[in-house]
Order: structure tokens, then C-alpha cells, then sequence
């Protein structure tokens, strides 16, 4: 109930910056312009954050609903990738998809699997440094979808491993841009990989 209570205000702080950002336009100063796009900015951050704690409230209660149906899994992974990859070109990092053109169809509920690799390669590309890469590698094998995301970020600690797909614990970590997340986003990602009766490590 909050989650849902909060979007509406930050909706309109988002959809009033936008106005203004459109209708002041060659109007305002550089500066007044950076303002705007910072509220913007940390507008986008919290209906992400908003949405994470709506979705782990959901998955806590034990309610995920998969709406599986076959799925070329390069068309989701290429769909994750037109949404990260702005953000990595801003950062100098690089984003390669590798995926074998037989890889067959697989059972899945797309959209949530889309949301998985959202967060594991944006995740990837907030913890890297410039000139540094992302990488997704498909494969199969026995019958099982593997998906690997690896970077050529500083790594995580051995301690802290076990604590990232937890809701207790310390999970978060600093992002390239200096800023602190709570690391949510794994959580998420573990309940609807385990959902599909996969597994997460």
C-alpha cells in the first residue's frame, strides 16, 4: 500500500520536470537546466526503488505469478540490452551479448526474466569503472539454460557473497557514479529466477 501511495507524488514530480524541461527550453539558464534534470534524475532512482520494495513485498507473501510461454532468449537479452546500454556508453564501458544461433526456445515468463538481466547487467555496468566491459553468455547444458553476466568490475568480497540475495544482511555496495545501494535489486532477481525453479549463484 505504500509502495502504490508513494508512486503517485513522484509521478508528478517527474511529469512536472518534464514540462518544464519542455516548455522552458532556450529559456532558462545551463544551470536552471542541470536542476531540472537532477530532479529528473533522482526522480527516476526513487520510482525504481518504489518499484523494487513493491515487488519484494509481493514475493515475501509467497504471490509470484509466471505467465510462462516459449521465448527466444536473445530477443530478451538484446531487449535488457537497449536499456543499459546508454548507460554504459556514459561510463566508457562495453556490453557483449554472446548467445549460440540454435539456442532453442525456452519456457519463461519473459518480462520477468527481462527484469532479471536488467538488474544483473545494470548492476554490472553501476559497479564497473571506465574502459572496462559487461558480458552475457548463453549456453546449455543437459538440457538446463545457462546464463552467465560477468564484468571486469573490483569483484565482491568472498564475506559478502552469501548476504547479496538476502533481505537480511548487508547487500549494498557503492556504484561507479559514488552513490550507496541497498541491493534489492538481487533479491528480486533470486525470487524469480528460483520461481522458475531455477537457481542463482
Amino acid at each position: 500500500m505504500v509502495s502504490h501511495d508513494l508512486r503517485k507524488p513522484v509521478g508528478a514530480v517527474m511529469s512536472y520536470s518534464e514540462f518544464l524541461a519542455e516548455e522552458l527550453a532556450g529559456q532558462i539558464e545551463e544551470e536552471h537546466r542541470r536542476f531540472l534534470q537532477v530532479i529528473q534524475h533522482s526522480g527516476i532512482r526513487m520510482r525504481r526503488l518504489i518499484d523494487d520494495f513493491l515487488d519484494v513485498a509481493i514475493m515475501e507473501s509467497g504471490w509470484v505469478d509466471l505467465e510462462r510461454r516459449p521465448v527466444a532468449f536473445t530477443e530478451l537479452a538484446e531487449a535488457a540490452m537497449q536499456v543499459i546500454e546508454p548507460a554504459a556508453r556514459r561510463h566508457g564501458i562495453s556490453v557483449r551479448i554472446t548467445i549460440p544461433d540454435d539456442l532453442p526456445p525456452w519456457s519463461l515468463d519473459g518480462p520477468k526474466i527481462e527484469q532479471v538481466l536488467l538488474n544483473l547487467m545494470g548492476n554490472a555496468v553501476e559497479h564497473c569503472g571506465e574502459g572496462t566491459s559487461v558480458q552475457i553468455v548463453a549456453r546449455t547444458e543437459e538440457g538446463v539454460l545457462i546464463v552467465d553476466v560477468a564484468d571486469d568490475g573490483p569483484g565482491i568480497p568472498p564475506s559478502r557473497v552469501e548476504r547479496l540475495f538476502n533481505l537480511t544482511g548487508d547487500r549494498g555496495g557503492n556504484k561507479n557514479s559514488g552513490e550507496r545501494s541497498i541491493g534489492l535489486g538481487l533479491v528480486i532477481v533470486k525470487r524469480l529466477v528460483e520461481a522458475h525453479g531455477g537457481r542463482i549463484r
